[in-house]
């Protein structure tokens, strides 16, 4: 409380009410609409996260159901680590505004997470669980099979043009001259 109280109140003396004002209406506005066109599906961080984060996520989901490591301290970090993952996850789940950066909070607390996951098999040299094997042999097909259509789609653009037709700034992006190496 002491540093935001510090900040706001020098910005109070120096610019009256007018900035911390508009802050919190600016707060208020990505909390409850859409802004600037970044609406997004229910769920749209967990996949972010999920493919984003990939393959540390699938092991994370592991460290997340229960204490994976020996000692306070360790239990202690990993709960912390958990709490900022659903505190980050489930805040910019309710926000309406849905943008990538918004959920990068969550990728400490998830590599960790994941990595702890990781260290526990391979130090008792146990093979993984078929639950993980099948979620990173998921989540890898997903994602090759987005990197394969953006490959395909950027060799043919022109298949992509109608279904912007609506957005004049993305059909102008669409004109920038880049050189597609994959697929020919």
């Amino acid at each position: 409380m002491l540093a935001p109280g510090l900040w706001f109140g020098y910005e109070y003396l120096q610019n009256g009410p007018w900035f911390i004002e508009t802050f919190i209406r600016y707060q208020i506005r990505l909390f409850s609409t859409p802004d600037a066109g970044h609406g997004g599906i229910p769920g749209y961080h967990v996949f972010v996260l999920l493919l984003g984060c990939f393959p540390a996520s699938i092991f994370a989901i592991s460290a997340l159901r229960r204490s994976q490591i020996e000692g306070e301290r360790g239990r202690d970090f990993r709960w912390w680590m958990a709490i900022l993952f659903w505190v980050v996850l489930i805040l910019f789940s309710i926000v309406k505004s849905k943008i990538v950066h918004y959920s990068s909070l969550a990728y400490f607390p998830i590599t960790y997470l994941g990595a702890t996951t990781l260290f526990r098999y391979v130090s008792a040299a146990r093979p993984l669980p078929k639950g993980i094997v099948w979620g990173l042999g998921i989540a890898g097909l997903v994602i090759s099979f987005f990197a394969i259509a953006a490959a395909i789609a950027g060799n043919n653009i022109e298949l992509i043009k109608p279904l912007l037709a609506k957005d004049p700034f993305a059909l102008a992006n669409l004109e920038a001259e880049v050189r597609w190496t994959g697929g020919r």
